[in-house]
C-alpha cells in the first residue's frame, strides 16, 4: 500500500509535468503524445486531490482539463491524423460529465486507423461516444453492430461486457463485470509492484481510484442502471456526480501548481 503522505508529492510532480506540456497545446504545436500525457497528469492530479480531501469536485475539475485538452487537440488536428482509439480522455470526459467535448469528438470521429490503434480500442471509443450521447437509445442499431464486431474480436473482454450491460440496462451483469474489472486492475498493479515495474504516481493515485469505473458509473446513472454501492477502486463518494461543479470548457488552458493545487473553480 502507498503511504498517504506520498499523494501530495505525486500531485505536485504530475502538476509540474502537465504545466510543461501546456504551452505547446495552447500554441497548437503539441503532439498527440503531449495531449495524452497532459491528460494523464491531469487525471492523476484530480484523483490525488480526491484522495486527499474525500471530495470528488476537484477530481471532476481536473478530469475536465484532460477531456478539454484532448477534445481541442482531436478536433483541431488534421483529419488524417486523428486516432479515435485513445479512449482514456474519453473516459475522463464521461466521468466529469463533459458531454460537449464528447459530442465534438463524436462529430469529428475518424475511421479505424490500423496499425496506429487496435480495433478493439477503436470500437470501445465508439461505444463510449454512442452510450454517452443524448440520443443513445436512437443509436441502438449502431451500438449493436459495434458490439457484434467487438464480440467477434474478443468476446471475453470486460470492457465489451460493460458496454453490453449498459446498452441492455442489465444492472446485475454490470455489477459483476465492474467487480471483475476492479479485481483485474488490482491484480495487475500487484504484479507490476512485485516485479518492480510500476509507476509510483499511478500507484499513489489512479491505482487507488479507477476513473474508468467512475465513467461506467456515470453512464449507469444516465441510463438508469443500478450501480454497486461497494466496489474496489470506486468509492461511493467518487460517484457523487451531484457534487461536480459545472463543466468549464476553457478550464484545460490553465493548470495551477504550487501549494496543494487548490482547484481554480468549478469543484466543491
Amino acid at each position: 500500500m502507498v503511504d498517504r503522505p506520498y499523494v501530495p508529492l505525486s500531485i505536485k510532480a504530475c502538476g509540474m509535468a502537465a504545466q510543461e506540456r501546456l504551452p505547446f497545446l495552447l500554441a497548437g504545436t503539441g503532439t498527440e503524445r503531449a495531449a495524452l500525457e497532459y491528460g494523464q497528469m491531469a487525471r492523476r492530479v484530480g484523483v490525488g486531490l480526491y484522495l486527499n480531501s474525500g471530495m470528488p469536485g476537484p477530481m471532476f475539475e481536473y478530469l475536465g482539463k484532460s477531456a478539454g485538452a484532448w477534445g481541442h487537440f482531436y478536433t483541431k488536428c488534421p483529419e488524417g491524423s486523428r486516432v479515435l482509439g485513445r479512449f482514456e480522455p474519453l473516459l475522463d470526459a464521461v466521468a466529469c460529465g463533459d458531454f460537449g467535448t464528447l459530442r465534438a469528438i463524436d462529430g469529428a470521429a475518424a475511421a479505424l486507423r490500423e496499425p496506429l490503434e487496435y480495433e478493439e480500442e477503436h470500437l470501445y471509443a465508439r461505444l463510449l461516444l454512442a452510450l454517452s450521447a443524448g440520443d443513445a437509445d436512437a443509436r441502438g442499431p449502431e451500438v449493436e453492430a459495434v458490439l457484434e464486431r467487438y464480440t467477434e474480436l474478443n468476446g471475453g473482454e470486460l470492457r465489451l461486457a460493460a458496454c453490453k450491460a449498459l446498452h441492455e440496462r442489465d444492472g446485475a451483469a454490470l455489477a459483476e463485470t465492474a467487480s471483475d474489472f476492479a479485481e483485474s486492475l488490482v491484480e495487475l498493479l500487484e504484479e507490476q509492484v512485485a516485479s518492480g515495474q510500476y509507476d509510483m504516481d499511478h500507484r499513489a493515485t489512479t491505482g487507488k481510484v479507477s476513473v474508468e469505473l467512475v465513467a461506467w458509473a456515470r453512464l449507469a446513472s444516465q441510463r438508469a442502471v443500478g450501480w454497486p454501492h461497494s466496489l474496489r477502486l470506486c468509492p461511493p463518494t467518487a460517484v457523487r456526480f451531484d457534487l461536480a461543479g459545472p463543466v468549464n470548457a476553457e478550464g484545460w488552458k490553465t493548470f495551477p501548481i504550487g501549494g496543494d493545487l487548490t482547484p481554480s473553480g468549478g469543484g466543491r
